[in-house]
């Protein structure tokens, strides 16, 4: 018997999954909602369902500044990619144009 209703439920699970989990800015780690120096480039670490490629979309007082596309290694295995940080940034994480995760800094 095969339910391929639920595979499709399984596989749109897993894309869910993914998050920005930190960013290292002048190597120092900064998680989600905390205020970071502005004005540089900065490693971001995100985890995801293996082999998904996703769109991160940065910015800036709500205007999109810059895109990124990103494919995942797993949700143990995280994927480094970089992007600047000016001030009230806002990365969402988006797939198919649906919006998986948010992460926001404030750069000061």
């Amino acid at each position: 018997m095969s339910f391929p209703e639920l595979s499709l439920t399984k596989a749109e699970a897993a894309i869910n999954d993914a998050k920005i989990q930190k960013v290292t800015v002048a190597d120092k780690d900064y998680g989600n909602r905390t205020n970071v120096p502005a004005h540089m480039t900065s490693s971001f670490s995100i985890v995801g369902d293996k082999g998904v490629t996703y769109t991160i979309k940065q910015y800036e007082f709500n205007k999109v500044i810059g895109m990124t596309n990103v494919t995942t290694k797993g949700l143990s295995s995280p994927v480094v990619f970089s992007m600047p940080i000016t001030e009230g940034n806002k990365y969402e994480v988006t797939y198919n144009g649906r919006v998986i995760s948010t992460f926001v800094v404030r750069g000061h």
